[in-house]
């Protein structure tokens, strides 16, 4: 699910450590899952589809503990998830983050309090949708003036792509074994 072409790399030894959280829990007994749609902004993911999360903060014990309070503070969840496991970490070039995937899961599913100023909508998705080969495509995209293959998961209506694409190919994989 990565991108094709070129690639805009920035000094690598100053990226910033992040967590995110494939977070899953049930809807009529078959598993679900939740993204974001950031708002518009000045960065480099402004207006994208992601996973819960961002960087780490000082006072975080670790990347599993960012990874559970950047999704509480997004989107307000208070019961507790249960971590399950954690994926292979990925860089994002043009932001210089490097990204810790963790999973996890709620008993029942949550009444989301979406952060305004970090979420514009919650996105559900049945686990079922993205296994499906349907929701994958590929198109070719104009990005910093060089064309590229860009593969996505299309889901209601969204482009979920780029470092968030690749986690979920990951975690697909691992479930399907």
């Amino acid at each position: 699910m990565a991108p094709q072409g070129k690639q805009n790399f920035q000094d690598m030894a100053t990226k910033t450590r992040a967590a995110v959280l494939i977070l899953l829990y049930p809807v009529k007994n078959e598993p679900w899952t939740i993204f974001i749609k950031r708002p518009e902004y000045k960065g480099a993911h402004s207006g994208q589809v992601g996973l819960p999360g961002g960087k780490i903060e000082s006072s975080d014990e670790n990347l599993e503990f960012t990874a559970l309070r950047e999704t509480s503070e997004e989107l307000g969840i208070q019961k507790q998830i249960i971590i399950i496991g954690s994926l292979s970490s990925l860089v994002i070039s043009v932001s210089n983050f490097e990204v810790y995937p963790f999973a996890g899961y709620l008993k029942n599913k949550p009444d989301w309090k979406p952060n305004s100023g970090e979420v514009k909508y919650v996105i559900e998705a049945p686990i079922a949708a993205l296994l499906n080969p349907v929701s994958q495509k590929t198109e070719k995209w104009n990005m910093h003036g060089t064309e590229i293959d860009v593969p996505f998961y299309h889901i209601k209506n969204e482009k979920i792509w780029g470092a968030t694409a690749m986690i979920i190919i990951e975690f697909l994989e691992i479930i399907k074994v």
